[in-house]
């Protein structure tokens, strides 16, 4: 995932500032079971099968950087995505993530400094701020008949699964782990993840429930 929300940044937006207070006031009323529900489903992908495709483009989903450097996160998301070009060497791969430096960029330099990957092999997409944006200006840059492949963490999978849907991007998602590592870390990952499949779900609910065009704009397009 590309930065993450910052106190700041919310208050900035009244739009994300609205669909916040919404998705918290439906999981106090819910008794906690939106959230909870949210969390199953992010679960469900986090231990989903480990894959491999063979053609098509492959979106391997940037992460916010630590002293300007990919994070063991986006590491690992990378040498599984060298892994799979390895085995289908026709894949299109495509970096995602902005910032200043971009984590696009981080992950390029990542790539040709530790792998045998050619710089003419890699493209990035660099305006993204968040997992939305990533999907969103990806999408411009796949290839309609081809398949699209988006690699990233596991706890991450079950937020981009319904990003992706909204949009209406066909993707198939693929781990970047063998398999998912049960600890308290990776707990309150899928957990924070949980928390932001509700924020967009309730989000997009009160968006129609109340007919706000602007606000479902941006959450689907």
């Amino acid at each position: 995932m590309s930065h993450q929300f910052t106190v700041k940044k919310i208050l900035k937006d009244p739009m994300l500032v609205e669909t916040l207070i919404v998705s918290l006031v439906l999981v106090v009323i819910s008794g906690g079971l939106i959230w909870f529900c949210a969390w199953v489903w992010v679960m469900r992908h986090a231990l989903m099968r480990h894959s491999a495709p063979q053609a098509g483009t492959l979106l391997v989903c940037g992460h916010r950087l630590q002293n300007r450097q990919p994070t063991p996160d986006y590491i690992a998301r990378l040498q599984r995505a060298v892994e799979l070009l390895t085995h289908a060497p026709e894949l299109r791969l495509i970096l995602l993530g902005g910032g200043a430096p971009s984590e696009a960029a981080a992950g390029r330099r990542w790539l040709l400094a530790n792998t045998v990957i050619a710089d003419s092999k890699i493209e990035l997409e660099e305006q993204s701020e968040n997992s939305f944006e990533n999907l969103r200006h990806a999408r411009e840059l796949c290839i309609e008949s081809e398949p699209v492949y988006v690699l990233s963490s596991r706890y991450h999978l079950g937020r981009l699964r319904i990003l992706a849907r909204q949009l209406g991007l066909p993707v198939i998602l693929l781990t970047a782990e063998p398999r998912l590592q049960i600890n308290l870390a990776n707990l309150w990952r899928t957990i924070t993840e949980a928390g932001y499949v509700c924020w967009f779900v309730c989000g997009l609910l009160w968006a129609k429930l109340g007919r706000r065009q602007a606000m479902l704009h941006r959450l689907t397009h």
